[in-house]
């Protein structure tokens, strides 16, 4: 069991603090409708494959929505004569989200192509091939590339893959306005809130979603997570620990998707809103042993409780409501915040 970080408020809260096994590969839930959410078609960051995406979605014109992909990566630029290595946020893509192939008449990112543009850049655009897909098109531009020699670095010119169109279908529906972000479409689950999942390296996060913390936390959730009714603590080994809320409006399912059940409902609500899937189960804290419903996936669970003060702690009871949801390891002893 990891440790968090030990703070005199904590001891006074009665809390024993322990730390979670990872599932920061764990796929993150959200809600509908469609589309499924991607670093492409979503604004918001996100974390996968161990790398950190930014996604920001604007109107391209009155009826097509176009979205720029950051990733965090390291690069080599040139620099007068030499080269330097530079870590930030790097451009990757744009994608133009699902619109009528009649919209992109006359223009090139919309149809097979090739052009100068007055800059004396070259590009060109391939649609409907073995790499776009059916139903999209793909556009590079010539660009200067630093590549690596072995003993050194050099400037190329490559063909840089610059932008995507996806054309809308009877099976694929145009996106005419900027779709939600991430946060928005975030459900609470076992293995966290949307991106920011149990077990997630704070070092790929890059700040993203965090805040300073306190004295039981180097980070909490960023106010902009907060918005939504949702906090986070993390751990000594620098990863994600739990996440809970307690909000009424925060969405709340499992990894099946999204349900019924929001805080302020009660136990009877619960166990009505995840039919066979949650258990009584009693966790320790300094403070003593209490009873809460547990909702589990693997080594994860979301852990219902009630108020402190709201009867006898060891008995959780059709009636009690629930006042705060927190997805953690699914351990016996028990840290739920300061």
């Amino acid at each position: 069991m990891k440790l968090f970080r030990y703070c005199a408020a904590a001891v006074l809260a009665g809390l024993l603090m322990t730390g979670p096994t990872p599932v920061a590969n764990a796929a993150p839930v959200y809600t509908p409708p469609t589309p499924v959410v991607s670093v492409y078609n979503t604004p918001g960051s996100q974390f996968i494959g161990g790398r950190a995406w930014r996604t920001q979605c604007m109107m391209y014109s009155s009826s097509i929505v176009r979205c720029r992909t950051e990733i965090w990566a390291s690069q080599v630029v040139r620099v007068g004569s030499g080269y330097r290595q530079i870590n930030g946020w790097a451009f990757n893509n744009l994608t133009y989200l699902p619109s009528p192939r009649a919209a992109w008449a006359g223009n090139n990112l919309g149809r097979t192509a090739s052009w100068t543009a007055s800059d004396g850049r070259a590009w060109r655009t391939e649609c409907d091939t073995a790499l776009t897909g059916k139903g999209g098109c793909r556009t590079f531009a010539r660009a200067d590339v630093v590549i690596s020699t072995g003993s050194g670095f050099q400037t190329v010119k490559r063909w840089v893959f610059n932008n995507q169109v996806q054309f809308s279908s009877a099976s694929i529906p145009a996106v005419t306005s900027v779709p939600k972000s991430v946060l928005q479409r975030a459900v609470l689950t076992p293995t966290g809130f949307g991106p920011i999942q149990l077990g997630t390296s704070l070092s790929i996060m890059h700040g993203q979603y965090l805040a300073p913390g306190n004295l039981c936390s180097a980070h909490r959730a960023s106010a902009e997570v907060r918005s939504f009714g949702v906090d986070l603590m993390d751990y000594l080994d620098g990863t994600i620990g739990n996440v809970w809320t307690s909000s009424p409006a925060t969405p709340i399912g499992s990894s099946s998707g999204l349900s019924t059940f929001r805080v302020g409902m009660t136990y009877a609500q619960l166990t009505a809103a995840f039919p066979g899937k949650i258990q009584l189960v009693t966790r320790n804290s300094e403070g003593g042993p209490f009873q809460g419903a547990s909702l589990r996936e693997g080594p994860v669970e979301l852990l219902f409780y009630k108020a402190w003060d709201q009867g006898d702690p060891e008995k959780l009871l059709p009636t009690d409501k629930i006042v705060t949801v927190r997805a953690r390891e699914a351990a016996q002893d028990h840290f739920y915040g300061c």
